[in-house]
C-alpha cells in the first residue's frame, strides 16, 4: 500500500507498508545495513559506506542510482524499530525512514519517503526510491 500526503519539510511525503515474515530483530539488522539497499530495491546499483567507525547516527553513505548518484547519512537509528536517513547537499532534501512493528515472527515495516520544498518539478520517475 503506498500513500501519498504533502507538508513534511513543506513538500510532499510517500509511506510504503509491507509485512516481512522475518522477526523483527532480522529485518532491522538487514535494513539498518545500507549497502543491502540494493537486494531489494531495483534502483540502486550499489551503496558503499563513506564514513569510518561502527554504524549509528552520523554515518554516512554513498549510493549510486541507474540516473544519478547521492550522498546520506543515517539521523535516527532506534533498535528495535526505527531507523532514518536524509539527502546531504547539494541533493535535493529527502528523508526516508523505516517504522518497523513487531507481529510476532513478522514484521511490519513503514517506509516514509519525503521531498523538502517545492515539488512541482519533481516527475514520476525522479521521486521513485
Amino acid at each position: 500500500m503506498i500513500l501519498a500526503s504533502s507538508n513534511l519539510f513543506g513538500g510532499i511525503a510517500f509511506d510504503n507498508e509491507i509485512i516481512i515474515y522475518r522477526p523483527i530483530n532480522e529485518v532491522y539488522a538487514f535494513l539498518s545495513d545500507f549497502e543491502n539497499m540494493p537486494k531489494w530495491n531495483y534502483y540502486l546499483l550499489s551503496v558503499k559506506k563513506t564514513s569510518t567507525g561502527d554504524l549509528g547516527v552520523g554515518t554516512t553513505f554513498h549510493q549510486i542510482r541507474k540516473n544519478d548518484n547521492q550522498h546520506y547519512r543515517i539521523i535516527e537509528l532506534n533498535y528495535p524499530d526505527t531507523i532514518a536517513i536524509e539527502t546531504l547537499p547539494p541533493e535535493r532534501k529527502l528523508l526516508m525512514r523505516f517504522k518497523l512493528i513487531s507481529t510476532g515472527q513478522q514484521t511490519r515495516i513503514i517506509d516514509t519517503c519525503g521531498y523538502a520544498g517545492q515539488t512541482d518539478h519533481l516527475r514520476p520517475e525522479q521521486i521513485d526510491h
